[in-house]
Order: C-alpha cells, then structure tokens, then sequence
C-alpha cells in the first residue's frame, strides 16, 4: 500500500542537497511520478525520497537550502 495518495502534496529530495514541493500524480511499485509546484516538469522517485513537510525532508538532507519557486532555478541564473 502507498504511503502517499494521488493529488497529495509531498516534499521531494533533489540530488539529496535540495527540497522541491510537489504533487503526486501516481504512484506504482514503490515509486512515485511527481509534478513539481510552481514550476515545470516533474520527476519519479523512490518512496524513501519523499516527505509530508519540508522540515522532514530538510532534516533527511542535514540542511536547509529549499526549492520551491523559479526564484531558486539555478538553471535560470545560468543563462
């Protein structure tokens, strides 16, 4: 059984140095697609990366950079 639902908002760990929120499309064999909020795109990911609220998920990473709008698109500042 999934620990999360579809339509659930979850925070998702990012190359384990960043949080993203984002909202869980579907979930299948212990993996679960994503679709990140306020931005494009989306992800699928292991159970073990996602977290109810972004202080769990900030503890899990040992730190507090956080994700959560194009204002911190590294990507962005590149170009």
């Amino acid at each position: 059984m999934s620990k999360f639902n579809k339509g659930d908002r979850v925070f998702v760990t990012v190359s384990n140095s960043f949080v993203r929120e984002a909202e869980v499309l579907s979930a299948s064999g212990g993996f679960y697609t994503l679709r990140f909020i306020n931005r494009e795109g989306g992800t699928r990911v292991r159970e073990s990366r996602l977290f109810t609220t972004k202080e769990e998920a900030e503890t899990s990473i040992g730190g507090s950079k956080i994700q959560t709008g194009r204002e911190n698109n590294n990507h962005a500042q590149l170009r």
